[in-house]
């Protein structure tokens, strides 16, 4: 899942993959991986994607207060 959200930030920031790769350091191959759920990122390249995105660290991690009203 947290794939599927570091893609939707980064098509949002109208990146791509290599761009993302040279700014932050981490493989373009790597970051194809994180996006598809192959590879679990580290703390440090969560901390430069979520720096490099402009994102809440809840939302791409999906945790937080739960609504359980409808």
């Amino acid at each position: 899942m947290i794939g599927k959200r570091l893609k939707k930030a980064r098509e949002l920031k109208k990146m791509t993959q290599q761009e993302v790769a040279d700014e932050t350091d981490i493989a373009r191959t790597t970051l194809s991986k994180i996006e598809n759920d192959i590879y679990e990122p580290s703390i440090e390249q969560l901390r430069k994607l979520i720096e490099l995105y402009n994102v809440n660290a809840n939302w791409l991690l999906d945790v937080g207060i739960k609504n359980d009203d409808k």
